[in-house]
């Protein structure tokens, strides 16, 4: 992820307070695994309030977190393989088309069927 640009002027939307750049660490859920993300640094609020992503530096965090689940591959389950099918943005026919199996398949896989 790239740094953000810190400006002089550039104060929290809360509370007026002038940011200050400062790691960040994300968590997200990823079916049963938690998966928490140090990787980025953000001009943060000196009085705590959340600092603010666009919806890129979200998907970003998405994304990282689904390879990290599915790279260690211990517990990839149904519903690991419906988020990380989501995150990408595919439709369950587009996944079942990618891997050549059937759309039903899919939907069993993610239900545990």
């Amino acid at each position: 992820m790239n740094l953000p640009n810190l400006t002089p002027e550039q104060t929290c939307p809360e509370c007026g307070a002038t940011m200050v750049m400062r790691g960040y660490a994300n968590t997200e859920r990823v079916g049963s695994v938690t998966v928490t993300d140090g990787t980025a640094v953000r001009p943060t609020c000196p009085n705590g309030h959340e600092p603010i992503f666009s919806m890129l530096e979200v998907l970003a965090f998405e994304r990282r977190a689904v390879l990290t689940v599915l790279h260690d591959g211990r517990h990839v389950d149904g519903a690991v393989l419906k988020y990380a099918r989501k995150t990408l943005g595919l439709k369950q026919a587009d996944l079942a088309a990618f891997l050549g199996v059937e759309p039903a398949t899919v939907s069993r896989w993610e239900t545990g069927a």
